[in-house]
């Protein structure tokens, strides 16, 4: 039987209020902020608190917390946004810079990666964290497919839908039903 996730070695949830436990801030206070707060038993002795504030009241997209290939990575998208750090370490979790919110998450324990998708690019993680960010490779939205000896299958959600497949060693396009740039690579 296949896995379908990873198995963290900790336990993670979202949570109303901080209720006095220690709490790591994640951003910058506005007047129109909003807070999400997750709660951390690191399986160690420790329970804490990481509290993301986005400037942003408005925003609704994907709120997720996601197992890594490392157990003791925490990745989790909030209102879209993609924060990740160590739970030995509250201090470093920190928001990575994607083109937009994260719509999709799909783990491949098999492949040893976790992928996320905004409307426009992928981004894939493994056990050292980003491993690469693809370029953008639709305009409406992308559908994470199945993965298989090494790629990454999908389909563009734009007014034509196409499939890509990306090489998941490197997000190189294996092939595409539509024509890209030549050389057309990952950064």
């Amino acid at each position: 039987m296949e896995k379908k996730s990873f198995e963290p070695d900790f336990d993670a949830a979202p949570i109303d209020f901080a209720d006095g436990r220690t709490e790591y801030f994640i951003g910058v206070e506005t007047s129109f902020s909003a807070r999400r707060s997750i709660l951390v038993d690191d399986h160690r002795g420790n329970v804490w608190v990481a509290t993301s504030i986005f400037p942003d009241m408005g925003r609704r997209t994907l709120t997720e917390i996601v197992a890594t290939p490392d157990p003791r990575e925490l990745a989790a998208v909030v209102r879209g946004a993609l924060l990740l750090g160590c739970v030995d370490d509250p201090t470093s979790f920190g928001q990575v810079t994607t083109d937009g919110p994260i719509r999709a998450i799909r783990s491949y324990p098999e492949e040893g990666v976790v992928v996320m998708a905004t409307s426009c690019t992928v981004l894939c993680l493994d056990r050292n964290g980003i491993r690469w960010r693809s370029h953008r490779l639709a305009l409406g939205g992308i559908s994470l497919g199945a993965a298989s000896k090494n790629l990454l299958h999908m389909v563009t959600d734009d007014e034509s839908s196409h499939q890509i497949d990306l090489f998941i060693t490197n997000g190189e396009v294996a092939h595409s039903t539509f024509p890209l740039p030549a050389g057309f690579l990952t950064s």
